[in-house]
């Protein structure tokens, strides 16, 4: 079946466009910062998992980390909706129990923010959503493989900003 197999080899891209990506961010690291709040904030972390987080601690992460730390704090943060902060202390508290610590760190915030983000699986509700409205496997996949190429930097991607869970839902249609 001609979907199955489109459906299968967008998979394996996504998979390798992954991986890609999560080596290109973890070796931008490697480029000096103009902005050091990130070591600011992971200094309170140990050592593997603040190098972990550190390259997702980036652009609009910092508002979704105090929000998900403290609560609705300052006036500015009304702009942001509760829904990130809440799945960054959801998983971060999941990472926090599988890893045995006795409490949450910024690291545990940011990278369960990250997982979250990397389980909204748009390329298949993707393809889906373009075989309804076009009626044809090779637009739909067409789309799928433009849907690979990042137009936003690769940290997004993977932080836990609103725009893979928007993306996600907006395929949902919800």
């Amino acid at each position: 079946d001609l979907r199955r197999r489109h459906l299968h080899t967008l998979r394996v891209i996504s998979v390798a466009t992954l991986i890609l990506t999560l080596f290109l961010t973890y070796t931008a690291t490697q480029i000096p910062l103009f902005d050091s709040s990130p070591q600011i904030l992971l200094s309170q972390a140990d050592g593997a998992l603040a190098k972990t987080a550190f390259p997702l601690l980036r652009w609009d992460t910092f508002h979704f980390l105090h929000i998900a730390q403290e609560g609705y704090v300052y006036e500015y943060e009304w702009a942001f909706f509760p829904g990130t902060p809440f799945v960054m202390r959801t998983f971060g508290e999941l990472l926090r129990r599988l890893g045995g610590s006795e409490q949450s760190t910024v690291a545990h915030l940011v990278l369960g923010g990250g997982l979250a983000s990397l389980s909204c699986g748009t390329t298949t509700t993707l393809y889906d959503l373009t075989m309804h409205h076009f009626g044809s496997p090779s637009i739909a996949y067409l789309t799928c493989l433009l849907l690979m190429i990042p137009s936003s930097p690769a940290t997004l991607r993977f932080s836990a900003c609103t725009e893979p869970f928007f993306t996600y839902f907006s395929y949902r249609g919800q």
